[in-house]
């Protein structure tokens, strides 16, 4: 697609969105949502992942750790990093990055037995 790792936008348009993610969890070592800056979820010194919370019927889970991948997909889409040589198992390699740069993510797992939301 050509994105560029900056764009020109405001920057106080985007700074204090929150977005809510109510997906199968996040998966915290994911390139896409962790900065080698400022450590693990911080984005410009504030934190990217506000917060991760887990509802389930399962017994056996006991955090927000996404082991599906598509809450994590999700939020990388919303506000994850600029990544280069992104890909699905060497599909479709190129650049990703999520739609606001400067956005945090607030996550909530819902999750059942038969692996659906």
């Amino acid at each position: 697609m050509g994105l560029k790792e900056y764009v020109n936008q405001n920057p106080k348009a985007g700074s204090n969105v929150v977005i809510g993610v109510l997906d199968t969890g996040i998966w915290p070592d994911s390139e896409s949502l962790a900065t080698k800056v400022f450590g693990l979820f911080q984005r410009n010194g504030k934190e990217l992942l506000m917060g991760a919370r887990f509802y389930t019927t399962i017994p056996t889970v006991d955090s927000a750790k996404d082991t599906i991948g598509h809450g994590t997909h999700t939020a990388a889409i919303a506000a994850g990093n600029y990544v280069e040589d992104a890909s699905f198992y060497g599909i479709a390699k190129g650049i990703a990055r999520g739609g606001v740069l400067s956005a945090r993510i607030e996550l909530i797992m819902f999750v059942s037995e038969d692996a659906t939301t």
